[in-house]
């Protein structure tokens, strides 16, 4: 329990400590990722049948779109 405690109190930190130019580096990296795995899970989506999706494909679209990393949840759990 305390070694999750020191993990989860050391993430703040992290970024506090990082400049801003690594904060932009970082975000240049993992953004246009998000959005293209979205992309593809959308496009997956489209192509696939409904007894290839587990639960509804209208609502795995919304989920994606709240937050294109939830599409790495729908490319683990939302296939069959």
């Amino acid at each position: 329990m305390a070694a999750f405690e020191a993990m989860r109190s050391a993430q703040p930190r992290l970024m506090m400590t990082m400049t801003k130019k690594r904060k932009l580096i970082l975000a240049a990296i993992v953004v246009p990722i998000q959005v293209k795995l979205a992309v593809l899970a959308w496009r997956d989506l489209d192509r696939r049948a409904d007894e290839e999706v587990r639960g509804n494909k209208r609502l795995w679209r919304v989920f994606v779109s709240i937050n294109p990393g939830n599409s790495l949840i729908y490319w683990l759990l939302g296939r069959r």
